[in-house]
């Protein structure tokens, strides 16, 4: 198998773990998960910087 090939699998293979990861996430903490750089922006402004 070329190496190409082998690379294309296994970014295929990450992939998948990602969007499993992603859904278990979404499944056991929907509605809980923030990105962090959004609750900084929300701190600043209520602090009025």
């Amino acid at each position: 198998m070329p190496q190409e090939e082998r690379k294309m699998e296994q970014f295929a293979e990450g992939e998948s773990t990602h969007e499993e990861i992603k859904n278990k996430l979404r499944q056991n903490f929907d509605g809980k998960i923030v990105r962090k750089d959004l609750t900084k922006k929300i701190k600043e402004v209520s602090r009025g910087k």
